[in-house]
């Protein structure tokens, strides 16, 4: 087996121009979530439920620490993202990183949540919602 450690993940989001960005030096954690909806498919006689394979969908939860360094942020594309309302944007996620023959998947996505939380003791955090739209591709690097 060949375990990896959560530090090496990429996570990399086009923005409201088309640019693919690289988020990964603002981002502590990707949860990467994919569903498959299970159609009944029981018919009279059968003592138990049967089910066939539907369509599938998926769902990324995105945090982090807020940065207000500069302009090129987590904070600017996720809310343009958001407030432009016609953007599909593509994403990569490669959880152990994005160097020559380590996997990643791909697709598109609509962003459905951002959120900045400023405790009064602590960080400035932010977090983000991507709803997976289409098909996902495995691939590598």
């Amino acid at each position: 087996m060949a375990f990896v450690h959560g530090r090496n993940a990429a996570f990399y989001l086009t923005d409201s121009v088309a640019t693919q960005r690289n988020l990964t030096a603002y981002i502590d954690s990707v949860d990467f979530s994919m569903d498959e909806d299970a159609s009944e498919s029981t018919v009279l006689g059968l003592g138990a439920r049967t089910y066939v394979p539907g369509l599938y969908t998926g769902t990324i939860s995105l945090s982090g620490k807020w940065d207000n360094g500069s302009t090129a942020t987590p904070d600017q594309y996720l809310d343009q993202l958001i407030t432009a309302g016609t953007i599909t944007p593509t994403w990569v996620y490669a959880p152990n990183g994005s160097a020559a023959t380590r996997p990643y998947r791909t697709g598109a996505c609509v962003v459905t949540n951002y959120s900045a939380s400023s405790p009064y003791d602590d960080v400035v955090t932010w977090s983000a919602t991507l709803q997976i739209s289409g098909a996902v591709t495995r691939g590598t690097f």
